[in-house]
């Protein structure tokens, strides 16, 4: 400790939460814990920005997207294989530029609500470089849960299914042991 040292005030440590968690931090949901892999922030344009956590418990991963303007709005989802969702979805949104009203998913309908234009980067980044892309979003019929597309590309695309959740769903937030 040098004689400056001594006059600088310490930072307050933070309680880790769901809102500001970072790479290696721990949480627990559904009877599991998780690891942070990642944080992506996303940028929807008009001043609107979310984010999102990818996190692993080991057997296997998902998505945390968090919106926390008012209202708060939290989902978690999965990624599937877009073949699954039938086998026109994808091309007739490489004819079109648009996607279909409907998709079938396991043998559930989801219904277009949402279509989206946004910029996104990974937070570990050391480039200032956001990727460009296009996002769908199905609704079931009580809206509780939905598949979202991705469209990166001409033809690269991914696909999720989530469903909306509760903040109080999650629990027992440990900070990265690299802090």
């Amino acid at each position: 400790m040098g004689l400056f040292d001594f006059f600088k005030k310490e930072k307050p440590i933070e309680d880790p939460t769901l809102f500001n968690l970072t790479k290696g931090a721990i949480l627990d949901y559904d009877l599991a814990s998780w690891i942070v892999k990642d944080r992506t922030e996303y940028d929807w344009g008009n001043n609107q920005y979310t984010f999102e956590y990818t996190v692993d418990n080991g057997s296997k991963s998902m998505f945390i997207h968090i919106d926390d303007s008012t209202p708060l709005k939290i989902d978690i989802s999965e990624p599937i294989k877009m073949f699954e969702l039938g086998p026109l979805v994808k091309q007739t949104i490489v004819d079109t530029d648009n996607a279909p009203k409907r998709v079938s998913y396991q043998d559930k309908n989801y219904f277009l609500s949402d279509e989206f234009l946004g910029h996104c980067k990974s937070v570990d980044d050391d480039d200032d470089e956001w990727s460009e892309f296009v996002n769908w979003v199905f609704y079931n019929e009580d809206e509780s849960e939905f598949i979202g597309i991705m469209r990166w590309g001409e033809t690269e695309m991914d696909a999720v299914k989530g469903r909306i959740v509760k903040e109080f769903e999650f629990s027992n937030f440990l900070s990265s042991p690299e802090k």
